[in-house]
């Protein structure tokens, strides 16, 4: 079993250590810079995602993204990169959390992937905060950015509807730039993401296409989207100059409470989500006092009885 060691110091922080006893931190900033300098033509294969440190990590969680990274983990060959970033900047795009919560929010995150397989031996598993490198170039793509161009984003529209006038966060509005920088500093071969996360892809693209432009230099690899979605799976992206492709299907777990949403930790509702150290006793709890319909039979009919088919796909998977 891997440890987190949290009383490890590194700098001026704590720091996640191996089981050899190498800092992760100073790994994935070294692997930053080989990486940020490497040949175009040389560059290996890197896989890289990131999960925002939302507390204990629930089924929606672990369907939806950690199975599949743990996929990936478990079939690439050694010779290809894993990076897992543990997005806590992100995770303040729509407002602030106080440091106690999200230093919390942070070490649950991060035992939570551990327990459930992530293998930081295989796997660079790092807090994003911590690799200075990913907001210096997130200001230097934003030069190459509008204003105009991010506020036509479709996520950023629909969150943007919850504040009022004026009161918009900045970070909302550059999220997908900094998305575009933590991939690029690593220029990430393969990114797994959500079929939420399309356009900030494609953004991703348009900024690796421009800065190449401007520079004169092709330094980063343009991606291109390959695979198609099924029942929600996750899309993947790749450098023109690999062929490969890996796709997931796993139905994305909806609210117990409200199938019209997804699984999420941010639901005031704790019964709308069940969390991977839930106890058997708890989940069934949660079960018993989900939304179901009114029909007396149990069928599996996500278009016409999404709620009592999330129950069953929720209890299945548990």
């Amino acid at each position: 079993m891997f440890a987190l060691r949290l009383l490890a110091k590194c700098g001026r922080s704590a720091c996640l250590l191996t089981e050899s006893g190498e800092c992760v931190l100073h790994r994935v900033r070294c692997s930053a810079r080989t990486y940020s300098t490497a040949d175009v033509t040389s560059h290996p294969t890197v896989y890289f995602s990131g999960i925002q440190p939302t507390g204990v990590p629930h089924l929606g969680n672990y369907f939806g993204f950690i199975q599949p990274w743990l996929n990936i983990q478990n079939t690439e060959p050694s010779t290809s990169a894993l990076y897992l970033s543990i997005a806590d900047y992100h995770a303040i795009s729509t407002g602030f959390v106080p440091p106690e919560q999200m230093r919390s929010n942070i070490v649950l995150m991060a035992a939570g992937l551990l327990a459930c397989g992530v293998n930081p031996e295989r796997t660079v598993l790092f807090q994003q905060s911590e690799v200075h490198e990913h907001t210096n170039l997130m200001f230097i793509l934003g030069a190459l950015q509008t204003v105009t161009k991010l506020q036509r984003m479709p996520q950023y529209k629909d969150k943007a509807k919850k504040y009022k006038a004026g009161e918009v966060p900045v970070n909302l509005l550059i999220y997908p730039v900094l998305q575009a920088a933590d991939v690029l500093l690593y220029k990430g071969t393969h990114v797994p993401v959500g079929d939420d996360q399309a356009q900030h892809m494609n953004l991703l693209t348009d900024l690796a296409v421009h800065f190449n432009s401007v520079t004169g230099v092709n330094y980063f690899p343009i991606p291109v989207k390959v695979g198609r979605l099924v029942n929600d799976c996750h899309i993947f992206f790749e450098w023109v100059d690999k062929i490969a492709e890996v796709s997931g299907s796993y139905a994305r777990i909806r609210s117990l409470r409200d199938a019209a949403k997804k699984m999420s930790k941010s639901d005031a509702n704790s019964r709308s989500r069940i969390e991977i150290n839930d106890s058997r006793e708890k989940i069934f709890e949660k079960c018993a006092k989900a939304l179901s319909d009114f029909e007396s039979n149990i069928t599996y009919e996500p278009k016409r009885r999404p709620a009592i088919s999330n129950l069953v796909s929720s209890i299945l998977r548990s």
